[in-house]
């Protein structure tokens, strides 16, 4: 629960660091579980990328982010939904106008459901950053969610964070 806390004086930040639109769309009829998401962010805020008492919080540059979902009925009880990302970051916010990064997440999720109340589900994703000095991240993760209401659901998931290649 350390993400609860408010660790070191001056190691931490939070705020509303962007707005603006977006919109999501079906492209094709036939296909019912496509769609398409698409976003971008301006930002709001004072010295987002940090400076020396404050941590970064946001990019300083506007962001487009397009999100492409898909979820796959496997049988009665199995799902397969998939997400694939195209997000550009800090769009001309350098001296030369470039845009700093690019990244293309790709997330899996594969469902299990025994009953009309519980859903069991383990996630894998992959996040490169096209960039000068290449990076990356991975998770992988299980969850579980308990519908006690139309309204009201619990949900558990632990989800492992690296960027350390697989041995």
């Amino acid at each position: 629960f350390s993400v609860f806390g408010s660790g070191e004086i001056g190691s931490t930040r939070s705020g509303l660091t962007g707005i603006g639109p977006m919109i999501r769309y079906a492209p094709v009829p036939k296909w019912q579980n496509f769609s398409i998401q698409s976003q971008l962010l301006f930002p709001i805020g004072n010295d987002l990328s940090g400076n020396e008492s404050l941590p970064f919080i946001e990019w300083s540059g506007p962001i487009w982010i397009t999100q492409f979902f898909n979820d796959f009925s496997i049988g009665n009880r199995f799902s397969l939904f998939t997400e694939i990302d195209f997000i550009i970051e800090d769009i001309g916010s350098s001296a030369e106008g470039r845009i700093n990064r690019t990244s293309t997440p790709v997330t899996l999720i594969f469902s299990y459901v025994p009953t009309t109340k519980i859903v069991l589900y383990a996630l894998g994703g992959y996040s490169p950053f096209w960039q000068q000095d290449f990076d990356y991240f991975r998770q992988f993760g299980i969850g579980s969610k308990y519908q006690f209401t139309p309204n009201l659901e619990l949900e558990l998931l632990y989800t492992n964070f690296s960027n350390e290649f697989l041995a």
